[in-house]
Formats: C-alpha cells, structure tokens, sequence
C-alpha cells in the first residue's frame, strides 16, 4: 500500500493547497512545492489527528472508507466512484471550475480526497498505510450456536437433478413460454424426487421452490433445452450422468457460479432471490471465515456484508431468501430464520473443493408373479435409473415394470433387450434368466396389437370405387376393402396414387386425424433431410444391442423427425435399417456376407401370398432370412406391396408374435395352414 507522503508527492501544488485547507493548515504557494509539501506532511502525519479527521466523518463518509479497508486496501476506482460519487478535479485557471471544492464536496469520495484520507493509484483508489493503521477494524462475526443441518445435500441434489432428466421425456412436452412445465408434468416429477415441493395451489413452475431450483441448474449446466415444443435433455445430458459423482458437482458449481457473474443471468429469469454478482462473492468470503460447527446472527452478518458491497440497498430479504432456499437446497448451507451457517459441504464450495459424496449403490430387483420391483437406494447408478424413469412405474424412488410399463417402453421403441441392459446397469449385474423371460413375455404381450394410422379412400359411390380399383395403372395402390364405399390405400402409394387421380379430374380432400394435433416438428426442414435424421436415429437406438449408448436419444426426437415423413416413407426407411442391423450382427459373430436368397417358385409364392391377403386367411411359408436361416412360420399377411424392384408382404407372424415384413424372394415355399 503507498504511504502518505507518497499520495500527497502525487498530487500538483494546487491540490496540496486544497487539502491543507480542508485541514485548516497554512500552506504557502511562494515556498517551494518541497518545502511545503515535507511541512504538510509532518502536520498530517500525526495519529491524532489522523483519528480526529476519521470520527469526524459522516456515516457515508466512513462506508466509503471501510469499502476499501474491507478490499484489503485497494479498490477499482470505477467501482469506488460509482458507489460513492465522481471526485471533480481542482481547476482554479478555468471559469468552469467550483471555487473552493473542498469546502462543500458533492459526494463522499470527493470529501475523502480533500483530506487525503485516499490516493489513486492508476485505475485503483488505496488507503495510505497511515489511514489503515488509525481506522478501526472491521466487524467480525459475532460466533452463534449452530443451526439444525438441512436435510438436503449435495447428494440429494444431483439425485433429484437425475429424476428430472430422467422424467422429461416422458413428462417434458407442452412447455410453456418455450421454457416452464405445465403443472401435469410438475406433478408427475415431484413425485419422485427425495425432497417433495408443496405443490397445493401452485399453477406455475416459477411458484415452486424445489423443481425451479433443478430446472434452473439443469439449463445453466447445459443440460436440458426446448426441442420443437418440449423439455428434453441435451446430448450433454447422458454424458453428465455417465461422470462420477464429483464431477457432476463440480461441473454444475461451476456453470451456478459463471451465472452469478453474468450480466444477463438465468437467475433473474427464473426469479430466485435478486442477489448481485458482488454481494454472492461478498456473502463466500464472510461465512468462509466462520469455522465449521459455528453459526452467525443475520444481523451480524450483514455489518461484516456492508463494507464489501457499497451501495448494495437493502441485503437482508435477498439474503434469507438465498440461504433458506437455494443454499439450503443444494444443502451448502444450514439456516433457521436467524442464525446461518455453511455446512462441510459449503466451505469446500467456498475452497473451491469438492465435498466428499456418497458413492452410488446398486439397487435390488424383486422378482414377483405380476411385476419386477426395483428397490433404489437414495444414492444409485445415475444414468441407468434416469433412463428407466422414462418408461417405468411406481412411486418414490422405487420402480415397478410390468406388463404396461412393457408397453409403454415399447412405445418408445424399445425392446426386452434394451429394458433388460437399463435393469442391468440399475442392479449392477445381469439380470435373472427368470426376469429376463417376464420381459420377453410381456413384450410379446405388448406387441399382440399395433395402433397406427390407415389411409382409406371413401366414396359415396361403390362403382366409382370398383372401377378405380379394376384399373391396371391404379390397382397396386390398393389393399383391402373395409366395405363397398371404403378402400385401403397403402402407404408408400398415397402419394402417386393422389397424382394419377388428378390427372382423371378427381381430387379427393384429405381428411385431418380426428385429434387435430400436429406434429411438434420444425416444418422447415426439407423432407430429404428429415428421412436422413430419422434413419440415423433410428438405426442409433437399435445399436444398444451391441453396445451401450453414450447418449440416449429421447423418443420423442423421433417422433418429431418422423412426424415430418409419410408413412410409406418411414417404412422403407425401417426397411433399411432392418438390413443394416442384420449386416451388423453378422458381422459381429464373425459371419460371411449375406447370401444370395434361395428362390423357389416366385411366381406361385406370390400368387398364393396375394390371394391369402384377399380372402385373409393365414398361410404357411417357409422363408430364409438374412442370416441365412430357413423357418417355417404360419403368417396372417396384411398387405403386399412392391420397393426398390423386389415385392413385399406385411403380415403377422404367429412364431414371432409380431407384425414383420416378409421379403418375396426369400420364401422358398408356401402351403395352406394346418
């Protein structure tokens, strides 16, 4: 720091004269600067004095003073200036100059540079040493009996913040002002979260304590964001939660504390406690000084806040309001309402540490006549059991997996592959051959029937229906008639089918689906593009047979891409990726390429195939798949249809228990079923 005699060799005669007369000392403009300049500093240089002018100040006066005392010192003088005013320079040749400023100062700064009671130093107000010595110091904490310790924890914390991830793709759709859940979805997540909000009344998010705490530290961790009308998690998301504990703490202490010191910050806008960036930094230094086990008063924390933040206003609503709710939230820190205190956890934050956390424990599955019950500890595998929160039910942190939770995951695209691999992660070992096959068979359950949208051409007129369906250039656009004034339209046709009736003069209005709901999709997006996003989506998910999956793709992203491609368009897509998962699979087991399919009579085969569409009876077939595997299965077809120069059938396959697509060359056989 620069002693006094330093401050005052750094001002002009002039300035000396002004401050001798602040002081009411004589100074001589006739002697020289030197002589004057020793002579008004023995007279200053008197710890007297020095005190005299320090307890004649006002309290403002003094506020300023102690804001540089409580920065060690030193403080920017931009910062120094705006809190306590512009120090005007002393001009006495221009007319514009005050006469005599330092008779009636206009701000405390100004005052304190008259008496010298502060030096700037480049962009920097100091303290001389003389001045620091002669202040008193600053208040200290007065030491208090601890508060109880909250029952939140870090721990619980980033527990929570996993539920959140794990429910949004389930729950996260219709937001509001393309950020806010509905209170549908704030329901379904507090549910499951360790530490409940008292949602009685609430009909907005920003009316929640608890869930906006998460919402707010999932989207300034960068792990959520608004996807063509929902909340879902980023692919950032699935990387967080693969990360040991640590650093997920670390990582979101980090985006919380960059926020703070933005100048447009999430905070405000998801109105939590109006806290500065100063008084945050200022609040850390404080309570770091209290010693772990202790506890402080409000009031006496706020004398030890006023010098470090000038100007602050009233601190006191923001400050309870910080510590009993974000601060206890993330459990850094313990507060009653009068005394507050930081918990272990909350000085290692101010260190700059990471606490200790609890290491993530397995759950245990029970395996009953009717469902699969997985009993989760507090502390479990994070990314597993966010992913098993998408499809599974229960209440708390337990989760429940039956036949509708089956079918829900199905839903989603998921098979009991998959489900069994997310128990797996969960459990931390393979599941039981016995749990293994209640998925299988709940998943066979699950797909005995398949809703999905038909395209029918309806027509008052049966004749005009008759004959469009005679024509040989519409014909192969047509599958069953559901009754004389209703036709199928298969889907990969809709389209030329629409075109080829134009050119006859007839065009048919398309009927909306009765619900009236769009697609949330981004209609911008060219069609092309939308088939090659939803392929690689697609053909993504699938691959967590092979490998487990760095990020999980929410299913509603797919839904979204493949809300944009008709039908037809997504079954040849489907197609693709079918051949492209069996190519892989072979491939892995070390297999050759795919042969070259057996024919047998095509032409018969799909005679006898297309005649058991038109009367719908089932018929055996016996048919080589892509491994090169032959079967005999007994197949109910739906529809038969031509892609790519080779012909289709779509039928139900009684030996998978699914809905398969059949490739025409590839059955070497057909008969009649027994």
């Amino acid at each position: 720091m620069p002693s006094l005699l330093s401050v005052l060799e750094a001002h002009p005669r002039r300035t000396l004269q002004a401050i001798a007369a602040s002081h009411h000392l004589p100074f001589s403009p006739r002697r020289p600067k030197a002589e004057e300049l020793a002579r008004l500093h023995r007279l200053l240089n008197d710890d007297a004095r020095l005190r005299r002018t320090i307890e004649a100040l006002g309290p403002t006066d003094l506020a300023a003073l102690r804001a540089v005392q409580a920065q060690g010192g030193c403080m920017p003088l931009i910062e120094f200036c705006t809190a306590f005013g512009a120090i005007r320079p002393y001009r006495p040749w221009r007319e514009d100059s005050p006469q005599a400023p330092w008779r009636a100062p206009t701000s405390p700064a100004e005052r304190l540079w008259f008496l010298a009671l502060v030096g700037v130093q480049g962009d920097v107000i100091c303290l001389p040493d003389e001045v620091r010595d002669a202040l008193p110091a600053l208040p200290r904490l007065a030491p208090e009996a601890p508060p109880p310790v909250p029952p939140c924890s870090p721990d619980t914390l980033l527990t929570d913040l996993s539920s959140l991830l794990g429910l949004l793709p389930r729950v996260g759709g219709g937001i509001r002002h393309g950020r806010w859940l509905p209170p549908r979805a704030l329901r379904a997540i507090n549910r499951r979260l360790l530490h409940h909000d008292d949602l009685e009344g609430v009909r907005s998010e920003l009316q929640t304590n608890r869930l906006r705490l998460l919402h707010y530290l999932a989207e300034v961790g960068g792990l959520v964001s608004a996807q063509n009308g929902s909340l879902l998690p980023t692919v950032s998301a699935w990387r967080w939660l693969d990360a040991p504990p640590g650093d997920r703490w670390a990582a979101l202490w980090a985006a919380w504390q960059a926020d703070m010191r933005q100048h447009h910050r999430l905070w405000d806008i998801y109105r939590l406690p109006g806290v500065s960036a100063r008084l945050w930094d200022a609040l850390w230094v404080v309570l770091a000084d209290v010693p772990v086990g202790q506890g402080t008063s409000i009031p006496s924390l706020l004398l030890a806040l006023r010098p470090l933040v000038p100007g602050e206003g009233r601190m006191r609503p923001a400050l309870t309001g910080l510590l009993g709710g974000p601060l206890a939230g993330a459990g850094l820190a313990a507060f009653d309402g009068v005394t507050v205190a930081l918990t272990a956890a909350g000085h290692c934050a101010a260190a700059g540490d990471i606490p200790a956390l609890d290491e993530p424990s397995s759950a245990s599955l029970v395996v009953g006549a009717e469902a699969l019950r997985a009993v989760v500890p507090p502390v479990c595998h994070a990314r597993p059991y966010a992913e098993a929160l998408a499809w599974a039910g229960g209440e708390g942190r337990d989760l429940v997996i039956g036949p509708v939770e089956v079918h829900r995951a199905a839903g989603l695209g998921m098979d009991a592959w998959d489900m069994a691999g997310v128990l797996a992660g969960l459990v931390g070992e393979p599941l039981a051959p016995e749990a293994v096959e209640r998925l299988g068979a709940w998943q066979r359950r699950a797909r005995r029937l398949r809703l999905g949208r038909l395209w029918v051409l309806s027509s008052p007129d049966p004749d005009l229906l008759a004959d469009l369906r005679g024509r040989r250039r519409l014909a192969p656009a047509f599958g069953r008639a559901l009754s004389p004034h209703h036709v199928v339209v298969r889907p990969q046709h809709v389209g030329t089918l629409s075109a080829r009736l134009r050119r006859r003069g007839i065009s048919p209005p398309v009927k909306a689906s009765p619900d009236g709901a769009a697609p949330h999709c981004d209609q911008a997006m060219a069609a092309g593009t939308a088939a090659y996003l939803w392929l690689a989506v697609t053909v993504y998910r699938r691959l967590s047979r092979f490998a487990p999956l760095p990020v999980s793709i929410p299913a509603q992203v797919a839904e979204d891409i493949g809300g944009l491609l008709t039908p037809g368009a997504r079954d040849d897509l489907r197609q693709i990726g079918d051949e492209l998962i069996e190519a892989l699979a072979r491939a892995i087991r070390g297999l050759p390429a795919q042969p070259a399919p057996l024919r047998g009579d095509a032409a018969a085969s799909r005679e006898a195939v297309e005649a058991a569409c038109r009367q719908q009876t089932p018929i055996t077939i016996r048919y080589l798949d892509a491994a090169g595997q032959a079967s005999c299965r007994t197949i109910e077809p739906v529809m038969v249809f031509e892609q790519g120069g080779a012909w289709y059938v779509e039928a139900w396959c009684r030996l998978a228990e699914d809905l398969r697509t059949f490739r025409g060359d590839r059955i070497l056989g057909v008969g009649t079923d027994s």
